[in-house]
């Protein structure tokens, strides 16, 4: 992937607007807030053809099962996979890195040891590096 010259602030304004905006599925939940930080860095859509499409979990787990995923972490993995990123230990994770927590969250390294998820309360929080469990360079 190659980063838009001003990724960094592009992130930083996504991760707000998520943190500002009400959580609704298929259009401000954790799926859309990491596929979100992945466009404003410069990635593809990790969501194409399923972003919009789902109003709830069932919804959205029966349109992943379609594609042949069990869950959206499944997704992550195969998007990453296919683009040519790398598995690699979390201590080496650099902002931006796309990675799964050990409660199999989606996540993305926003700064030196923290990341940024969504919750279910339509909440970008900031957990410690430690508790990643997957990362893609």
């Amino acid at each position: 992937m190659s980063r838009h010259g001003d990724w960094y602030s592009k992130l930083q304004a996504v991760v707000k607007a998520h943190d500002r905006a009400p959580w609704e599925r298929g259009k401000r939940d954790c799926a859309t807030f990491v596929a979100d930080c992945l466009l404003a860095i410069g990635a593809d859509d990790i969501l194409a053809g399923l972003r919009g499409n789902y109003t709830n979990r069932v919804e959205l787990l029966r349109q992943i099962a379609a594609l042949g995923f069990r869950n959206p972490m499944e997704i992550a993995t195969s998007w990453c996979d296919s683009h040519g990123y790398p598995e690699i230990e979390p201590m080496f994770a650099q902002c931006g890195d796309l990675g799964i927590t050990n409660n199999d969250t989606v996540c993305i390294r926003m700064t030196s040891g923290f990341l940024a998820m969504a919750e279910s309360g339509g909440i970008c929080i900031v957990t410690p590096i430690k508790a990643w469990a997957i990362e893609w360079a």
